[in-house]
C-alpha cells in the first residue's frame, strides 16, 4: 500500500516544529539549516540566519558560525545541524523507496492470459554536483569599545563650622557687706550751769543746776541737790524724779531719734526708766 504523500508531509512539518522548540530556535532558523543540507544530501550545509550567529558553515564534525566566541550558541547550532542531516538521510532513503513504489502500478489480471511485462526499472539519475563551498566570509571587526568615562569625583564636604564658645558666665558679684554699726558718740559731759550765760527755761523753784545741756531738739537741766531731771521739747517742759541716779552725762538713746538716756552712777538711764513728776509752778 503506498504512503499518502500529504501526510508524510504532515509529519516532516511536525518534526521540525518539534527540533525547533527542543533546540530553541524558531522554525524558520531550521528551515534555513534544512535548504542547505538537501543540496548534500545532509553531509554539508552553507547559512545566514541571525539566530544561528549570522553566517555559517556546517559538515560533518566541522561548525563554523559568525559568533566564533559564542561557545553555547555553537553547541546549541551543531546539535540541530547533527539531527536534520540524520532527518535529511532519511528522507533521502524514504524517497527512493516512494519513487520504487510509485513506478510499479498493478495490471488487472486478463483470466485470458498472463499479465503485461513490468517495464525494466530506469536507474536512479545520480544528483547533480554542488558547486564548490565558498569561504565564509569573517565577519567585520567590532569597533574598539570607548573606555567608560569615570564619573566626576564629588566636591569635597566643607567642613561644618565649629561652634561658637558661650560666653563664659559672669561671676556673681558679691554682696558688699554690710557697714559695721558705727560706735555710739560718746556722751557729752554736762557742762556746768553758767547763769551769766544760759537764758531760763526752767521752772524758777527748782533752783540752780549743777549742769545743763541740750541734744537734738531737747534741752535738759539737773537739779542734783532736789534730785530733780527737767528735761524741754517743743517747748515743754517736763520734769523727772532720778532717784538714786546721780546724772553724769546724757546722749541720745539707741534706736530712737528723740528720746535722751543719760548716764549715772548706776549704769545708763533712760527717761522712760523715770519717775514723772508734777512740774512746780514759777
Amino acid at each position: 500500500m503506498m504512503t499518502n504523500l500529504s501526510d508524510a508531509n504532515g509529519l516532516r512539518n511536525e518534526k521540525l516544529s518539534e527540533l525547533a522548540i527542543r533546540h530553541g530556535f524558531s522554525l524558520d532558523a531550521v528551515v534555513t539549516i534544512l535548504d542547505g543540507m538537501r543540496l548534500s544530501g545532509g553531509s554539508l550545509a552553507q547559512f545566514s540566519h541571525p539566530e544561528l550567529g549570522g553566517m555559517g558553515q556546517w559538515s560533518s564534525g566541522m561548525l563554523m558560525i559568525g559568533e566564533m566566541s559564542n561557545s553555547a550558541l555553537k553547541q546549541k547550532v551543531q546539535s540541530l545541524c547533527d539531527e536534520l542531516s540524520n532527518l535529511v538521510q532519511e528522507s533521502a532513503a524514504d524517497s527512493d523507496v516512494n519513487k520504487f513504489g510509485s513506478s510499479y502500478q498493478a495490471q488487472p489480471i486478463n483470466p485470458m492470459g498472463h499479465p503485461k511485462a513490468m517495464d525494466p526499472i530506469k536507474s536512479m539519475e545520480h544528483p547533480r554536483a554542488l558547486d564548490p563551498i565558498k569561504p565564509m566570509e569573517h565577519p567585520r571587526a567590532l569597533d574598539p569599545i570607548k573606555p567608560m568615562e569615570h564619573p566626576k569625583p564629588m566636591d569635597a564636604i566643607k567642613p561644618m563650622d565649629a561652634i561658637k564658645p558661650m560666653n563664659a558666665i559672669k561671676p556673681m558679684e558679691q554682696l558688699k557687706p554690710m557697714e559695721p554699726i558705727k560706735p555710739m558718740k560718746p556722751m557729752e559731759p554736762m557742762k556746768p550751769f553758767n547763769p551769766f550765760v544760759s537764758t531760763q527755761w526752767w521752772p524758777t523753784s527748782l533752783g540752780t543746776p549743777g549742769s545743763v545741756g541740750s541734744q537734738n531738739q531737747s534741752r535738759y537741766a539737773y537739779f542734783p541737790e532736789t534730785n530733780r531731771l527737767a528735761i524741754e521739747h517743743n517747748a515743754k517742759v517736763t520734769v523727772f524724779d532720778t532717784g538714786a541716779h546721780q546724772i553724769n552725762g546724757a546722749s541720745q538713746a539707741q534706736g530712737e531719734s528723740s528720746s535722751l538716756a543719760f548716764d549715772s552712777q548706776l549704769g545708763r538711764v533712760t527717761l522712760s526708766e523715770l519717775t514723772e513728776v508734777e512740774t512746780p509752778e514759777g
